[in-house]
C-alpha cells in the first residue's frame, strides 16, 4: 500500500470518528436531559476512545511492513495525528532516508510521486458542459419565447456561454503549457524560478482557508534567508497539481535525504 492511501485512510477514519462523536455531543445537550443525556455522553466518549484505538492499530499495522517509516509517521506528525501517541523514534528513524540504501527514485516509484508539477488545470468537461448548456438553452428560448419580454433569460445565458468559452480557451492554452512551477530537486525545492535549498528550508504546514471556502488550502514553508531572518514561502494548493499528502511527502523526503 502506498503511503499516502495509508495515511488517507488513518486520517479519514479517526477524522470521521471523531467528527461525529462531537457533533453527535454538542446536539445532545441541546435536545436531551437527565439520564438520557448522560448515556448519550457517555457512549459517545467511548465513540471517540475507540477512535484512538483504530488510528493507534492502522499505524501500527502499517509500520510493521512500511518500506519508509521516517516519511511514514513524520507526515502523520505534521497532520497531528500523532500528537495523542508516544512514538519511539529509533536510531534509524531518526536518520530517516539520509542513510537508508533506497534510493530516491525508488521512494518516487513505490509512491507515484512526480518531482515536476505543473499548474492545476481547469475541469476541461466542465467548461464544455456549460458551452452545451448555454447553447442549447439559447437555441430552445429564442423559438418559444421573444428576447422583450424575458431579457433577463437571454442575458444570462449569453453570459454563461462566453464565460464558458473562456474557460475553455484558458483551458486549452494550460494543454499546450507543460512547463513545471514546483519541482524537487537534490539542491532545493523550485517554486516559482525561485530555489530554496533543503539546508535553509526549517519547516512546514499545512493550512487551510477555513471551512466555508472552497479552497485545499496552501503549504507553508519556514525558510532561513541570507540575514539569518525566517521568511515565509506560501505554495497554493489551488494553483498547483498537487495534494496535500504528496507535497509532505517530497519535503520530508528530500529534506531528510539532501539537505
Amino acid at each position: 500500500m502506498k503511503l499516502k492511501t495509508a495515511i488517507h485512510i488513518i486520517e479519514t477514519s479517526y477524522g470521521s470518528f471523531g467528527f461525529i462523536a462531537l457533533i453527535g455531543i454538542g446536539i445532545s445537550f441541546f435536545t436531551l436531559k437527565g439520564g438520557t443525556l448522560i448515556i448519550t455522553i457517555a457512549l459517545l466518549l467511548t465513540l471517540i476512545i475507540v477512535a484512538f484505538f483504530i488510528k493507534l492499530n492502522l499505524i501500527n499495522i502499517y509500520l510493521k511492513k512500511c518500506k519508509y517509516p521516517f516519511e511514514f509517521l513524520s507526515v502523520l506528525e505534521q497532520l497531528e495525528l500523532t500528537k495523542d501517541i508516544q512514538i519511539n523514534w529509533s536510531e534509524d528513524l531518526i536518520n530517516g532516508p539520509q542513510r537508508s540504501q533506497l534510493l530516491t527514485q525508488q521512494f518516487l516509484d513505490d509512491n507515484n510521486l512526480a518531482t515536476e508539477i505543473g499548474a492545476k488545470k481547469i475541469n476541461l468537461p466542465f467548461a464544455l458542459i456549460m458551452i452545451g448548456i448555454a447553447v442549447i438553452g439559447l437555441i430552445y428560448f429564442s423559438q418559444n419565447i421573444s428576447f422583450k419580454g424575458k431579457p433577463i433569460i437571454f442575458i444570462s445565458l449569453t453570459i454563461l456561454l462566453i464565460s464558458s468559452i473562456y474557460l475553455r480557451v484558458k483551458e486549452k492554452k494550460q494543454l499546450n503549457d507543460n512547463e513545471p512551477i514546483l519541482l524537487f530537486k537534490d539542491k532545493g525545492l523550485l517554486l516559482n524560478d525561485t530555489l530554496y535549498r533543503w539546508e535553509k528550508i526549517k519547516s512546514w504546514t499545512h493550512k487551510n482557508r477555513g471551512a466555508s471556502e472552497h479552497s485545499e488550502g496552501e503549504i507553508i514553508i519556514i525558510y532561513e534567508s541570507q540575514n539569518n531572518e525566517s521568511e515565509k514561502i506560501k505554495a497554493d494548493l489551488n494553483k498547483i497539481n498537487i495534494d496535500r499528502i504528496d507535497f509532505m511527502l517530497l519535503l520530508t523526503h528530500f529534506k531528510a535525504k539532501y539537505s
